[in-house]
Protein backbone atom coordinates (compact mmCIF):
# COMPACT_ATOMS: atom_id res chain seq x y z
CA UNK A 1 0.00 0.00 0.00
CA UNK A 2 2.75 2.68 0.99
CA UNK A 3 4.34 1.78 -2.73
CA UNK A 4 0.84 2.02 -4.40
CA UNK A 5 0.84 5.44 -2.44
CA UNK A 6 4.49 6.50 -3.63
CA UNK A 7 3.96 5.71 -7.14
CA UNK A 8 0.35 7.91 -7.03
CA UNK A 9 2.40 10.71 -5.50
CA UNK A 10 5.37 10.80 -7.62
CA UNK A 11 2.97 10.29 -10.67
CA UNK A 12 0.87 13.32 -9.51
CA UNK A 13 4.14 15.50 -9.00
CA UNK A 14 5.91 14.47 -11.94
CA UNK A 15 2.19 15.27 -14.45
CA UNK A 16 2.52 18.43 -12.53
CA UNK A 17 5.74 19.45 -12.72
CA UNK A 18 6.97 18.50 -15.97
CA UNK A 19 4.48 20.13 -18.65
CA UNK A 20 3.87 23.49 -19.64
CA UNK A 21 0.49 25.01 -18.22
CA UNK A 22 0.19 26.72 -21.89
CA UNK A 23 1.20 24.17 -25.08
CA UNK A 24 3.97 25.07 -26.88
CA UNK A 25 3.55 25.43 -30.44
CA UNK A 26 5.28 22.81 -31.93
CA UNK A 27 6.35 22.38 -35.50
CA UNK A 28 3.19 19.70 -36.37
CA UNK A 29 1.60 19.96 -39.82
CA UNK A 30 -1.69 22.14 -37.96
CA UNK A 31 0.80 24.75 -36.37
CA UNK A 32 2.81 25.04 -39.80
CA UNK A 33 -0.35 25.87 -41.49
CA UNK A 34 -2.21 28.36 -39.12
CA UNK A 35 1.26 30.26 -39.63
CA UNK A 36 0.77 29.80 -43.22
CA UNK A 37 -2.66 31.00 -43.18
CA UNK A 38 -2.17 34.07 -40.57
CA UNK A 39 0.90 35.18 -43.10
CA UNK A 40 -1.13 34.94 -46.15
CA UNK A 41 -4.17 36.62 -44.57
CA UNK A 42 -1.83 39.46 -43.86
CA UNK A 43 -0.70 39.83 -47.37
CA UNK A 44 -4.30 39.83 -48.56
CA UNK A 45 -5.15 42.79 -46.04
CA UNK A 46 -1.72 44.43 -47.11
CA UNK A 47 -2.28 44.31 -50.75
CA UNK A 48 -6.29 45.21 -50.22
CA UNK A 49 -5.14 48.10 -48.65
CA UNK A 50 -3.46 49.39 -51.28
CA UNK A 51 -6.13 48.99 -53.88
CA UNK A 52 -4.42 45.64 -55.25
CA UNK A 53 -7.23 43.24 -54.39
CA UNK A 54 -10.99 43.66 -54.62
CA UNK A 55 -12.41 44.22 -51.09
CA UNK A 56 -14.87 41.42 -51.63
CA UNK A 57 -12.33 38.53 -52.36
CA UNK A 58 -10.00 40.20 -49.43
CA UNK A 59 -13.49 39.37 -46.90
CA UNK A 60 -13.81 35.80 -48.52
CA UNK A 61 -10.19 34.93 -48.18
CA UNK A 62 -10.18 36.43 -44.61
CA UNK A 63 -12.80 35.03 -43.35
CA UNK A 64 -12.29 31.32 -44.62
CA UNK A 65 -8.54 31.46 -43.46
CA UNK A 66 -8.72 29.83 -40.26
CA UNK A 67 -7.00 26.76 -39.57
CA UNK A 68 -10.53 24.97 -37.97
CA UNK A 69 -12.01 25.65 -41.68
CA UNK A 70 -9.14 23.81 -44.05
CA UNK A 71 -8.12 20.06 -43.75
CA UNK A 72 -4.99 19.48 -43.57
CA UNK A 73 -5.72 15.73 -44.87
CA UNK A 74 -6.78 17.74 -47.73
CA UNK A 75 -3.67 19.64 -48.37
CA UNK A 76 -1.42 16.12 -48.08
CA UNK A 77 -3.27 14.81 -50.85
CA UNK A 78 -2.95 18.53 -53.29
CA UNK A 79 0.97 18.69 -51.96
CA UNK A 80 1.22 15.10 -53.11
CA UNK A 81 0.18 15.43 -56.67
CA UNK A 82 2.26 18.58 -56.91
CA UNK A 83 5.30 17.63 -54.85
CA UNK A 84 6.29 21.45 -53.34
CA UNK A 85 4.54 21.79 -50.06
CA UNK A 86 3.85 25.67 -50.69
CA UNK A 87 2.15 24.73 -54.03
CA UNK A 88 -0.08 22.61 -52.53
CA UNK A 89 -1.20 24.33 -49.84
CA UNK A 90 -1.61 27.42 -52.14
CA UNK A 91 -4.00 25.26 -54.87
CA UNK A 92 -5.99 23.77 -51.69
CA UNK A 93 -6.39 27.10 -50.57
CA UNK A 94 -7.30 28.88 -54.04
CA UNK A 95 -9.68 26.14 -54.06
CA UNK A 96 -11.57 26.37 -51.27
CA UNK A 97 -12.23 30.63 -52.52
CA UNK A 98 -13.55 30.47 -55.77
CA UNK A 99 -13.07 33.16 -57.96
CA UNK A 100 -11.54 34.98 -54.73
CA UNK A 101 -8.38 32.29 -54.64
CA UNK A 102 -7.00 34.10 -57.91
CA UNK A 103 -5.86 36.63 -55.09
CA UNK A 104 -4.42 34.47 -53.14
CA UNK A 105 -0.28 33.99 -52.50
CA UNK A 106 -0.78 37.13 -55.05
CA UNK A 107 3.25 38.38 -55.43
CA UNK A 108 4.58 35.96 -52.15
CA UNK A 109 7.64 33.68 -52.65
CA UNK A 110 7.34 29.71 -51.00
CA UNK A 111 10.26 31.23 -48.83
CA UNK A 112 8.03 34.50 -47.82
CA UNK A 113 5.51 32.24 -46.56
CA UNK A 114 7.59 29.46 -45.00
CA UNK A 115 9.63 31.29 -43.11
CA UNK A 116 7.44 33.96 -41.75
CA UNK A 117 4.64 31.02 -41.04
CA UNK A 118 7.47 29.26 -38.67
CA UNK A 119 8.64 32.32 -37.28
CA UNK A 120 5.14 32.82 -36.17
CA UNK A 121 5.41 28.99 -34.68
CA UNK A 122 8.62 29.81 -32.73
CA UNK A 123 7.12 33.04 -31.19
CA UNK A 124 4.37 31.71 -29.64
CA UNK A 125 6.56 28.79 -28.31
CA UNK A 126 9.04 31.68 -26.92
CA UNK A 127 5.68 33.36 -25.25
CA UNK A 128 5.16 30.26 -22.95
CA UNK A 129 9.01 29.12 -22.49
CA UNK A 130 9.40 32.34 -21.26
CA UNK A 131 6.15 31.98 -19.10
CA UNK A 132 7.74 28.89 -17.30
CA UNK A 133 11.52 29.89 -16.34
CA UNK A 134 10.38 32.98 -15.26
CA UNK A 135 8.14 31.28 -12.75
CA UNK A 136 11.19 28.87 -12.45
CA UNK A 137 13.24 31.82 -11.54
CA UNK A 138 10.61 32.73 -8.68
CA UNK A 139 10.82 28.97 -7.28
CA UNK A 140 14.57 29.41 -7.73
CA UNK A 141 14.19 32.54 -5.48
CA UNK A 142 11.99 31.44 -2.82
CA UNK A 143 14.09 28.12 -2.73
CA UNK A 144 17.16 30.39 -2.20
CA UNK A 145 15.50 32.60 0.89
CA UNK A 146 14.09 29.62 2.45
CA UNK A 147 17.45 27.95 2.43
CA UNK A 148 19.74 30.70 3.31
CA UNK A 149 21.02 29.26 6.05
CA UNK A 150 20.67 25.34 4.99
CA UNK A 151 24.61 24.18 4.50
CA UNK A 152 26.07 21.62 2.26
CA UNK A 153 29.44 20.61 0.63
CA UNK A 154 30.28 23.22 -2.19
CA UNK A 155 31.86 21.43 -4.98
CA UNK A 156 35.38 21.67 -6.42
CA UNK A 157 36.36 19.81 -9.72
CA UNK A 158 33.95 17.08 -8.78
CA UNK A 159 34.68 16.75 -5.22
CA UNK A 160 34.05 18.10 -2.28
CA UNK A 161 34.32 21.82 -1.52
CA UNK A 162 34.05 24.49 1.10
CA UNK A 163 30.39 24.66 2.73
CA UNK A 164 28.15 26.66 0.87
CA UNK A 165 24.19 27.03 1.45
CA UNK A 166 21.68 25.81 -0.92
CA UNK A 167 19.83 29.39 -0.61
CA UNK A 168 23.43 29.90 -2.19
CA UNK A 169 23.08 27.55 -4.79
CA UNK A 170 19.17 28.00 -5.94
CA UNK A 171 20.28 32.26 -5.57
CA UNK A 172 23.16 31.06 -8.35
CA UNK A 173 20.52 29.12 -10.49
CA UNK A 174 18.15 32.08 -10.30
CA UNK A 175 20.46 34.25 -11.91
CA UNK A 176 21.46 32.04 -14.68
CA UNK A 177 18.04 31.71 -15.35
CA UNK A 178 17.94 35.56 -15.33
CA UNK A 179 20.50 35.36 -18.51
CA UNK A 180 18.31 33.00 -20.08
CA UNK A 181 15.14 35.24 -19.65
CA UNK A 182 17.42 38.16 -21.09
CA UNK A 183 18.69 35.94 -23.91
CA UNK A 184 14.62 34.86 -25.17
CA UNK A 185 13.93 38.29 -24.65
CA UNK A 186 16.92 39.67 -27.27
CA UNK A 187 15.79 36.46 -29.66
CA UNK A 188 11.81 37.44 -29.64
CA UNK A 189 12.26 40.67 -31.01
CA UNK A 190 14.04 39.36 -33.65
CA UNK A 191 11.35 37.20 -34.83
Amino acid sequence: ILEKKQENAFASHSNKTYRFEEPIASPSPENLVAGWLKVEDALVETLSGFGCIPPEAANIIHTSSSITQVRIEDIRKVTANTRHIIAGFIQYMRNQFGDAGAYYHLGATTQDILDSGLALTIKQSLNAIRKDLFEFQETLLALAATHARTVMPGRSQGQHGIPVTFGFKCAIWASEMQDHLERLSEIRSRV
